[in-house]
């Protein structure tokens, strides 16, 4: 008997310590701060509602034309899964017991908006981690694809610019180009001449503060490369008839 009291007791505690272990009750969402924009001044100070003192200095928060109020059943995951538009983003500087006052900032893209851009009424919404993730990726979709743009337009307009000497002398390429870097001779028999360019640059050094951890960051001085091989083929008269290029920064 007193051999099997210590698991008797264990077979007894085993609910209690599951409970306390793998608690199943559903963690209540964090409340997200909204407030009302009660007047912008002249120097860009934002003055929003107090909320009954929830909003606390170095907070941030985005301001938007229109938007419904939340609840305490909303979700915060599925509100900020599809980034609205908002009109500015402001951090709190200072708080009252019935008011609170914001800076404008820049937004992730470094856009900043102007005083014209906020008014009175406007609602605030707390700026999540969720929002700020978001926003920063279709900020670099956006980047990515306006690079991409850039290079194609550069790309087609080289094109262009080789294209024109088509069925043109070879000496008169080489009058306003100046001589080849180099030439063979390609399978068909036909002549390949080759104009090479290179150079390379150094992104600054930048340091910049960040204003809510007080931390340093400091971004750039990397090498970059940039080439662009040109080849131009002639057939047995002189006369082009082929341009081709290789490389990253052709122009």
């Amino acid at each position: 008997m007193k051999k099997s009291l210590p698991l008797l007791i264990l077979i007894l505690c085993l609910p209690f310590l599951c409970g306390f272990l793998f608690d199943s009750k559903p963690k209540t969402p964090k409340k997200l701060i909204e407030a009302r924009v009660l007047d912008v001044t002249a120097t860009g100070e934002v003055v929003i509602d107090a909320n009954n003192s929830m909003v606390k200095t170095k907070i941030m928060l985005d301001i938007f034309r229109t938007g419904g109020e939340l609840t305490a059943k909303d979700d915060p995951n599925k509100i900020f899964s599809d980034i609205e538009n908002p009109v500015a983003r402001i951090i709190i500087t200072q708080t009252t017991p019935t008011y609170s006052t914001g800076t404008i900032i820049s937004k992730i893209d470094g856009s900043k908006a102007q005083i014209s851009d906020i008014s009175r009424g406007m609602l605030c919404r707390e700026t999540t981690k969720q929002t700020l993730k978001a926003e920063k990726k279709i900020y670099k979709k956006a980047l990515k694809s306006q690079g991409k743009l850039m290079r194609l337009k550069k790309v087609s307009k080289y094109e262009a610019k080789l294209n024109s000497w088509i069925g043109v002398d070879i000496n008169k390429l080489i009058a306003s180009w100046g001589y080849p870097e180099s030439s063979f001779v390609a399978p068909n028999g036909n002549k390949v001449y080759v104009y090479s360019q290179s150079s390379s640059y150094t992104k600054p050094m930048i340091t910049n503060i960040n204003p809510y951890t007080n931390s340093a960051i400091t971004y750039g001085g990397r090498t970059v490369e940039h080439w662009c091989n040109t080849y131009i083929e002639v057939d047995s008269t002189g006369r082009i008839i082929k341009c081709t290029w290789k490389g990253n920064h052709c122009k």
